[in-house]
């Protein structure tokens, strides 16, 4: 492959010549290669949701990019490995998920705590907590603040809970690319 960075006759051009080749500028480098051809393939159904899902995830990481706290933050989980768009590409394939949710602390009285144990393969945002009663009514709900010693997630009630039988704790998590997943447990 031959440089010629003094080309007088084609510096700047972009397009297409000839129907053959393609001329673009990539920074101040000028590419000329062969022209690509048209997609002329018939997709699958799980080909096209793959499809799909990928042209999720870039707009995804474009969006990351503009934002200059994400796209640090994305170069250094990357850090030497993936760039920052990739690293941002790879977030948004994978869920976050829940370990535990921890009740063994928790009684029904008020200032009492339950821990949920969260990761994501890029960072958790928050954590939800809804506590309902055996019926199905809403006893209680509110974020879950994170606990950098233990890395767990903790939630301290606010209302008195009477009669724990029947109890349900939800846990909702969210990530970066704002997928959710939740679990819950029953006392």
């Amino acid at each position: 492959m031959s440089n010629s960075k003094t080309n007088l006759l084609t510096h700047g051009f972009s397009g297409i010549v000839g129907k053959q080749y393609v001329m673009r500028m990539k920074g101040d480098q000028q590419i000329i290669a062969a022209r690509p051809k048209r997609d002329t393939n018939v997709y699958s159904d799980s080909q096209l949701k793959a499809r799909e899902a990928f042209a999720n995830a870039v707009a995804y990481a474009r969006g990351a990019m503009k934002d200059p706290v994400k796209k640090a933050a994305y170069a250094v989980r990357g850090a030497g490995r993936l760039s920052a768009y990739a690293s941002a590409v790879a977030d948004f394939f994978k869920l976050p998920w829940i370990t535990a949710i921890e009740t063994d602390r928790y009684h029904g009285a008020v200032g009492e705590i339950i821990h949920v144990a969260a990761g994501d393969y890029f960072m958790v945002v928050e954590v939800f907590i809804t506590i309902t009663d055996a019926s199905g009514n809403l006893i209680e709900k509110g974020y879950c603040v994170l606990n950098e010693v233990s890395n767990k997630w903790g939630y301290t009630a606010t209302v008195e809970n009477a009669v724990l039988a029947g109890t349900t704790i939800t846990a909702v998590v969210r990530d970066l690319p704002d997928h959710m997943v939740e679990q819950s447990v029953t006392l």
